[in-house]
């Protein structure tokens, strides 16, 4: 697997996969209309404003690179939250890596890269509710997030 700088490029792979986890994630917590109609909607607009903007040094998008393809992504946003500082706002890892321990891997192998993010960019960084339900992880996984 090789992780690098998301790519315009990637923006269909991106969007794609978001849409796709996030439906099988939250198939039974909201509302199969909003699932299939209104929420890939969103998930454009979302991922059109993050491609726009890859040059803003304040969000990071980091793709996983599976046999050539976008198996999954990270995206950081720096002093996003002036209270909080920097967060991890997604984490998604496709179905062709699930059972895998790829979301692991990536988290450790993104925060132990310094060729990827900036030096400072785990200074203040607080880790949202990543969604590890949508990775259908394993024990160990699932202590990650908590």
């Amino acid at each position: 697997m090789i992780f690098r700088p998301a790519l315009h490029p990637d923006r269909e792979s991106v969007i794609s996969l978001h849409i796709e986890i996030s439906q099988q994630a939250y198939s039974q917590i909201l509302p199969h209309d909003y699932l299939r109609n209104v929420m890939p909607t969103e998930k454009l607009r979302l991922w059109e404003r993050r491609f726009e903007n890859l040059d803003d040094p304040n969000t990071q998008i980091i793709v996983a690179e599976h046999e050539a393809n976008v198996a999954g992504f990270i995206c950081f946003q720096f002093d996003h939250e002036p209270e909080f500082g920097s967060y991890l706002h997604n984490l998604y890892v496709g179905r062709d890596l699930r059972g895998t321990r790829a979301s692991s891997r990536f988290s450790r192998r993104i925060s132990a890269s310094s060729s990827v993010l900036p030096d400072t960019a785990f200074a203040n960084l607080r880790f949202e509710a990543w969604s590890e339900c949508v990775l259908t992880p394993s024990r160990a996984e699932t202590s990650l997030a908590e």
